[in-house]
């Protein structure tokens, strides 16, 4: 998938972390009247291998009465769009997940790519032609059949359609600045054919969320797709493919998804899915808000951080929920700088363009601290671009910076970062102190938390750093749109392939935040300004950027395995070197769920404690 910016943490609301300074004792399991089972090694349940901090509970708590159809979950922050083709953040991304669909979608169990609305295809000898065949039985929301036309409408017209602003996909489908040609064979198939070999394509051709030409080709042809399916959108009017439909939003309290009658998928035994008829998300302010739900009993999951663990312990056999350890998380966090030589001052472009003034504060910043003050000791320091929990492409080779002032100090000092007038700020040039704010989102606490400690490291360098929080929709229009921001905290969500993060490598990717390609204005008496704009921005990308994004071109043509993990190591080896992101820690993911549910999968891959449901998720009868 995409590379979106998480509102919640490290990974979503469903992935956090566990206390495991309050488990380290090797006699510390939790076997609590035989029926809740702490693990000391890995263990299997559903089908997966959970890790050694799960709680099971084995035969249930308390007796069980009968439970409603639904889930109950909770949301940090409201949705910024119903369109799942501008939207780039996990808040919206979230519940758009539940409502469209691909060609083709990722086990997220297994990582295999599996059919979905495509039932098949193949391709030539090549790997440059592939073909496609629609199921028969796919439709929208609204009982429309979905056809090859739907499939070309949103790949040409809007996906590939470079007057749309924000589709993150289209940086991940170009190669070698070239888009694949899509074309009709018959109302059931399609002809997708290459500009050149792409390793992963079957697996992102997922990302293409197939969409309505009957309800969409108006807003396309009037220039006004963008803008569609905001917010404000009667729910009735967005309609998808996927295994739930929007029935009802109100801003701050709560969506609802039910469940889409149309949906295409039977099991072997021939029942019809989503067998969950209904999803509530609760719009919640912080994340201490939804653990507090969650211990009261109004959700029936929540991502599981260091500090509740203790509690949720305790807990789980009164309240009959189990506790899954998923492993480390694919998702990375970050320190980051506004590197944009348009709409930031000449005198920060001094500063963070500087490749000295970043190693500085990559070795002020105290990581261990991190790890065991908010993360409470359970996750691991992050030094490549691709985490340690992705077994194929992680570099372990990559520069490293372990917590050293001296050395940090140093490095200033020689790149002339001097406290001239002896006030205890260093300045660059003389008499122009090194002034920022840093920022992260509010309401979650493990960056806010994070943000403390590096404000606390940075000032110790004689830095005058602000700390100032703001609401996640809010930052993230200052990230995408307006550029104003100085510093930032800010997570991605990751995934086994590399090349799902094309949109933010590509020096002129739509995620490419520290240096960002300024957005194409919609108004006509704006463009000479953009153009200008754009004249500058190309004159401040730098080799390395370059480099990066032939990177991506090579490793995505690269069809041999072991090839193509050297091309992405040399990635993350500028990346370690060149410091556009700081990183910081990585939780383990960890989520609790009552046992409401039958073949419940929660896994670090998939990233959802729900991502099941169009398939095997039900409630318990």
């Amino acid at each position: 998938m995409v590379r979106h910016l998480e509102s919640k943490t490290m990974a979503l609301a469903t992935a956090l972390s566990l206390c495991v300074t309050l488990i380290l004792g090797t006699n510390d399991c939790f076997a609590v009247r035989r029926r809740a089972v702490a693990l000391t090694g890995p263990r299997v349940i559903n089908g997966v291998q959970y890790g050694k901090f799960t709680v099971y509970i084995v035969g249930g708590g308390r007796k069980r009465g009968k439970y409603r159809n639904e889930i109950v979950a909770a949301a940090l922050s409201d949705p910024k769009s119903f369109n799942p083709v501008t939207a780039n953040e996990t808040s919206s991304t979230d519940i758009l997940d539940y409502m469209f669909e691909g060609l083709t979608v990722t086990n997220g169990v297994t990582a295999e790519v599996e059919p979905c609305l495509a039932e098949s295809w193949e391709s030539s000898a090549d790997g440059l032609v592939w073909t496609f065949h629609l199921r028969p039985n796919a439709r929208f929301s609204d009982g429309e059949r979905v056809t090859a036309d739907d499939v070309l409408f949103s790949f040409n017209d809007i996906y590939l359609n470079e007057d749309i602003p924000g589709a993150a996909m289209r940086d991940i489908l170009k190669i070698e600045g070239k888009y694949p040609r899509i074309e009709k064979v018959d109302d059931a198939t399609i002809k997708i054919t290459l500009a050149a070999k792409f390793a992963p394509f079957v697996r992102m051709v997922q990302g293409v969320y197939i969409l309505p030409k009957h309800i969409l080709k108006k807003a396309v042809d009037s220039g006004q797709f963008a803008s569609t399916w905001n917010v404000n959108t009667d729910p009735k009017n967005v309609v998808g493919t996927g295994p739930f439909k929007i029935s009802e939003y109100r801003n701050g309290e709560r969506v609802v998804l039910t469940a889409n009658e149309y949906y295409w998928y039977k099991d072997s035994e021939g029942r019809r899915f989503p067998q969950i008829k209904k999803m509530i998300l609760l719009i919640c302010s912080d994340l201490n808000t939804m653990m507090v739900k969650f211990k009261a009993g109004q959700t029936d999951g929540y991502g599981v951080r260091g500090e509740d663990y203790a509690t949720l312990r305790k807990l789980a056999l009164e309240q009959d929920f189990t506790i899954y350890d998923g492993g480390g998380v694919l998702g990375t966090s970050f320190l980051m700088f506004n590197q944009n030589v348009v709409g930031v001052p000449k005198r920060m472009q001094v500063w963070f363009r500087d490749q000295k003034f970043r190693q500085a504060c990559a070795y002020a910043i105290d990581r261990d601290t991190i790890l065991r003050n908010v993360l409470f000791g359970v996750g691991e320091i992050l030094d490549s671009a691709e985490p340690p929990s992705n077994p194929i492409f992680h570099n372990p080779n990559v520069r490293k910076y372990q917590f050293d002032l001296k050395k940090a100090r140093r490095i200033l000092k020689e790149a002339g970062y001097v406290d001239y007038d002896r006030d205890g700020i260093i300045e660059k040039p003389r008499g122009v102190p090194v002034k920022f704010m840093l920022t992260t989102n509010t309401g979650n606490n493990v960056r806010v938390n994070t943000c403390q400690i590096i404000t606390s490291d940075l000032k110790k360098l004689g830095m005058d750093v602000t700390f100032s929080p703001l609401e996640f929709n809010n930052l993230v229009s200052k990230l995408q749109s307006s550029l104003d921001w100085e510093a930032m905290v800010m997570g991605l969500t990751g995934s086994l392939d590399p090349h799902w993060g094309k949109n933010v490598w590509a020096y002129d990717g739509r995620t490419h935040f520290w240096n960002q390609k300024p957005q194409k204005p919609s108004e006509e008496d704006q463009l000479g300004k953009w153009r200008k704009r754009v004249e500058d921005w190309e004159k401040g990308v730098r080799d390395w950027e370059k480099e990066i994004d032939d990177i991506f071109n090579k490793g995505a043509q690269e069809m041999d395995k072991e090839k193509r993990v050297k091309i992405y190591w040399r990635h993350q080896g500028i990346v370690a070197e060149q410091l556009p992101l700081i990183l910081t820690v990585a939780p383990e993911y960890l989520a609790a769920i009552r046992n409401k549910f039958e073949n419940t999968k929660p896994t670090a891959l998939a990233r959802r404690i729900y991502h099941n449901i169009d398939r095997e998720l039900m409630v318990t009868p």
